[in-house]
């Protein structure tokens, strides 16, 4: 059940941006006169070179998608400054690439959608969507002991989708796009390789609302500063083997940032973690067997980009280990969330990942001095 609160909590978190910036917008405008409604298709592809996933791959992924969003128009400034972005909603179902062995994928992606150029014309538009996937088919020893790939039905979703737009009439807009999704369960439930279909996408977006008249105020100049941070977070991982205890895994981060921009801030930080499941394969012994005697601490400085609009904010970190006694990999990249709740406090998560293979999904507060 934990990765179902942990779908159900970052479900809950997008939406309470969008419904923030909803209320913060024109009350001369209603709701319903902001909406759009879109209908995607994406066809992709997964490296069939990957060990564990040679032996599951007999088809192509190929996704539908039906996208509920609403545009935002400048009441904040925030929403001026990041170029008048789009929150929704997105339902995806589709062939995973693998009939047999994992089935179809189901879906519930909330997003935020930013638009680099835009004219009466033409657009670009970069999606950032975070949300929880049902995965039909899951490793089983008995009768799907090929399917190492997904160890749990619900998942994490995250999909990033890079477009280029265009108005074919008036309230009618044609995209054309690719797409990179990432399904996994955080290691919650082993066995977590995880899903990352690359994908080229097709759209067709149509606006259940009349032209809107965008609010412009003057902004003022950017005063560049520097925060200090510290982010305490948990997770839960199941330990190697297969069909182990789930542990809990704490993890501490200390971190400086700049502020350069209204949008962005760059530095870096250190990251211990304690990770209860860590463990390694003994090998040449007569039977299958793990230890797991040595420190469960890692040490990693990392370096840091968060992109800001308003009080969310989605931080991307890559670190190497400098203490770990059971290295997997040298580095790791972390993609998360993150809402300012406050002055100080800040609510956050993350995907923590070795070369794109998922490790977890962890959860907590950070404050900024």
């Amino acid at each position: 059940m934990k990765d179902l609160f942990q779908g159900l909590f970052l479900t809950a978190l997008v939406f309470l941006t969008a419904n923030q910036s909803v209320r913060a917008q024109d009350s001369s405008i209603r709701f319903d006169h902001t909406l759009s409604v879109g209908v995607w298709a994406h066809y992709g592809f997964i490296d069939p070179d990957l060990p564990d996933l040679a032996y599951v791959l007999d088809s192509r992924p190929f996704l539908a998608e039906l996208t509920l969003s609403s545009q935002t128009i400048g009441k904040k400034q925030w929403q001026q400054i990041n170029g008048y972005p789009e929150l929704g909603v997105s339902f995806l179902y589709g062939n995973s690439g693998s009939k047999e062995y994992i089935g179809h994928i189901t879906a519930l992606v909330p997003f935020i959608e930013f638009f680099p150029y835009r004219s009466s014309r033409f657009y670009t538009g970069i999606r950032i969507g975070m949300g929880a996937a049902w995965v039909e088919k899951t490793f089983n020893p008995q009768t799907n002991y090929k399917n190492l790939i997904i160890g749990s039905h619900l998942n994490f979703c995250v999909n990033v989708m890079a477009s280029v737009g265009m108005r074919l009439f008036p309230g009618t807009d044609l995209d054309f796009g690719i797409s990179l999704a990432h399904i996994s369960n955080g290691s919650v439930k082993l066995p977590n390789y995880g899903l990352n279909p690359v994908s080229l996408s097709l759209g067709i977006k149509y606006d259940l609302h009349p032209p809107l008249k965008m609010i412009r105020y003057p902004i003022p100049p950017f005063k560049k500063s520097w925060g200090y941070y510290v982010y305490a977070f948990a997770a839960f991982k199941e330990a190697a083997p297969l069909e182990s205890p789930v542990y809990l895994v704490n993890v501490l981060n200390l971190e400086v940032m700049k502020d350069f921009s209204y949008t962005g801030c760059f530095g870096g930080g250190i990251s211990f973690t304690y990770d209860r499941s860590l463990t390694t394969e003994v090998y040449n012994s007569p039977t299958f067997a793990w230890d797991g005697s040595k420190l469960k601490l890692e040490v990693a400085p990392y370096l840091s980009y968060e992109y800001v609009a308003g009080n969310l904010s989605f931080p991307v970190q890559l670190g190497f280990y400098v203490y770990n006694n059971y290295m997997t990999s040298s580095f790791f990249e972390k993609v998360g969330i993150r809402y300012r709740i406050s002055k100080h406090w800040i609510l956050g998560g993350a995907v923590k990942a070795h070369m794109g293979h998922g490790d977890f999904i962890d959860w907590g507060l950070g404050y900024k001095f």
